[in-house]
C-alpha cells in the first residue's frame, strides 16, 4: 500500500487508479469511498491535461 501511495503521490496514474480500487475492493483495508474518488478525480485530472497538451 506504502507503494501505491508513494508512486501516486509522485503522479503516476496506473498507481492513482489501483489506490481507488484498493479503497474500494481490498479486503485487508476499511472501504474508503472518499479516498478512492480522490485518487480517481486526481488521475482524470492529470489525463485531462495530458491529452489537452497533445
Amino acid at each position: 500500500m506504502e507503494r501505491y501511495t508513494n508512486a501516486a503521490n509522485n503522479g503516476n496514474l496506473k498507481a492513482q487508479y489501483n489506490l481507488g480500487i484498493t479503497y474500494l475492493e481490498d479486503d485487508d483495508i476499511p472501504q474508503d469511498y472518499k479516498k478512492a474518488k480522490k485518487w480517481w478525480k486526481k488521475r482524470l485530472n492529470k489525463e485531462t491535461i495530458k491529452r489537452n497538451l497533445i
